[in-house]
């Protein structure tokens, strides 16, 4: 009998690290400050400092376009850009919006830029328990408030939505011309 209870002892164990170790989202941090950020360096031969900025600009502004949204810093010398950005992560159960605040930093020389998407500040309602905060909160991601099964799911959601915009804005920026529009 002893020899049977080993390898049910052994699946119920295995089957509680999968369990607990399920679902624990990791967003990348910043090196430097420890807080989250999503950035890069990247590099685009032949393509001007001008041109990225005036394509990370016209980014800002096709993609970050509620009132909410602002270019905080226009560097007329296409050095630095800074803007700051709301997207709506999904709805609550009550059909509030749940956001999103960012910054986005912005650094261009002649064949490079580099880029960072960070001070995160969570919008919404969160489950604490048994109930729903009635009125939306506002909270680093860092001190997100929730049960963790809720703290899980918007940081599931923030990732998913940052690294679509991340991959968005590069893909804008490392274009190497303008399009014109010829009306």
């Amino acid at each position: 009998m002893p020899d049977r209870k080993k390898p049910i002892l052994f699946m119920l164990l295995s089957a509680t690290i999968v369990i607990n170790s399920y679902g624990q989202t990791q967003l990348p941090k910043d090196p430097e400050t420890g807080s989250y950020a999503y950035q890069g360096k990247i590099q685009v031969d032949s393509v001007s400092k001008q041109t990225l900025y005036l394509n990370a600009k016209s980014w800002v502004v096709r993609t970050l376009k509620s009132s909410d949204n602002m270019l905080e810093l226009d560097d007329k010398e296409f050095n630095t850009l800074v803007a700051s950005g709301t997207v709506i992560l999904d709805n609550d159960a009550s059909g509030n919006d749940r956001k999103l605040n960012f910054k986005l930093a912005v650094a261009f020389k002649d064949g490079k830029f580099k880029y960072s998407f960070e001070n995160f500040t969570y919008v919404g309602s969160v489950i604490a328990g048994p109930f729903i905060s009635a009125a939306p909160t506002q909270s680093s991601l860092e001190d997100l408030k929730g049960t963790a099964k809720t703290k899980e799911n918007i940081l599931s959601k923030v990732d998913a939505t940052m690294k679509n915009l991340e991959k968005s804005f590069v893909s804008a920026v490392k274009k190497s011309t303008l399009k014109k529009d010829d009306w």
